[in-house]
C-alpha cells in the first residue's frame, strides 16, 4: 500500500464540492445551510491585493522601517548628541526595545477586551507618528538645553513604543481578514 500525497488526501477528503462543515446535518435545518452556501458563491474573487491589504502592506512596511531605521543609530545619537554614557546609552536602548516588544500585550488587552482592533490600529498608529514627530523635533533642532531635548527624545521614543505596541498584534489579524480562502 503506497503513502498519499496531501493533494491525493484533500481530494479523498472534498470529494463533494462542500467539505464535511458545510454538508447538512441532521441537527442543522436547511435554512442554515443554503446561507452558508450562498456565502461561499460570494467569495470566489480572485483578487489578493485588495486595497486593503496593499494598504497595510504598504503602512507596515514604513512603520518597519522607521522603527528599526531609529533604532539602529540610537545609541550613536545617545552618546553623540545626548552626551550621555555608552553604558546608560546602552541601557537606554535595551529599555526601548524591552517597551516596544513588551507593550503588545497591553495592545492586545486594548484590541480584545475594550476598543476592538480597527479602533486600536488608528489610535496606536496616530500615536506613532506623533512620538516620531516629536523624536524629529528634539533630534533636528539644536535646543539651548540638553535636558529638554532628552525629555523631547524619551517621550518620543515612549510614543512610538507604545504605537508599537497597539499596532503590532492587530495588523496581522485585520489583514487575514481580507484574504478569503477558495475552494478548488
Amino acid at each position: 500500500m503506497g503513502r498519499l500525497s496531501l493533494r491525493d488526501a484533500a481530494a479523498s477528503s472534498h470529494s463533494s464540492e462542500y467539505s464535511k462543515l458545510d454538508a447538512p446535518s441532521s441537527s442543522s435545518s436547511s435554512k442554515n445551510n443554503l446561507v452558508v452556501k450562498k456565502n461561499i458563491s460570494k467569495t470566489t474573487n480572485n483578487q489578493v491585493l485588495t486595497p486593503v491589504v496593499l494598504c497595510i502592506l504598504v503602512a507596515e512596511t514604513g512603520e518597519r522601517f522607521a522603527y528599526f531605521g531609529f533604532r539602529a543609530i540610537l545609541v550613536l545619537y545617545f552618546v553623540h548628541v545626548l552626551k550621555l554614557e555608552e553604558t546608560t546609552a546602552i541601557a537606554a536602548f535595551a529599555y526601548t526595545t524591552c517597551l516596544a516588544y513588551f507593550s503588545p500585550l497591553f495592545g492586545a488587552l486594548l484590541a480584545d477586551g475594550q476598543f476592538g482592533r480597527y479602533k486600536v490600529i488608528l489610535y496606536c498608529g496616530v500615536l506613532y507618528v506623533i512620538g516620531l514627530a516629536i523624536l524629529t523635533v528634539g533630534a533636528w533642532f539644536n535646543w539651548e538645553s540638553l535636558s529638554f531635548q532628552r525629555v523631547l527624545t524619551v517621550l518620543g521614543l515612549v510614543l512610538v513604543c507604545l504605537g508599537t505596541g497597539g499596532i503590532k498584534p492587530c495588523v496581522s489579524s485585520f489583514g487575514a481578514d481580507q484574504v478569503t480562502l477558495q475552494r478548488t
